[in-house]
């Protein structure tokens, strides 16, 4: 995670002595590799073939909070990866982002 820069560590001297606190940066993360982003996705939503926005920033253990992307972050890697893979669908609806895709029968995402 230091790679991504995720986790930021800060050093305080108090009355209780020395005192290192870590904290977790969201950002943008342009570094996190794209195919890496969607195989999280794809990974963490299995049994799905569509998947909200804020699911993606929001789900326990998913790929938000994981990488500690924050919402612009997210809907630009979905931007990108639509752009360069062709695998997505994203749709608009009623102000609600979804992305939508074909359902894979093996975990051959990386070839």
């Amino acid at each position: 995670m230091s790679l991504l820069n995720v986790i930021e560590s800060e050093i305080n001297s108090g009355k209780k002595g020395r005192e290192e606190r870590y904290q977790i940066i969201d950002d943008e993360r342009f570094e996190l590799p794209n195919e890496l982003f969607l195989y999280s996705i794809l990974d963490t939503f299995t049994d799905s073939t569509s998947v909200s926005l804020k699911q993606i920033e929001n789900e326990d253990n998913g790929p938000g909070l994981i990488f500690a992307i924050n919402h612009k972050g997210i809907s630009d890697k979905l931007k990108d990866i639509d752009q360069k893979i062709k695998m997505l669908c994203i749709v608009n609806s009623q102000g609600i982002k979804e992305i939508q895709w074909k359902k894979i029968r093996s975990v051959q995402y990386c070839k």
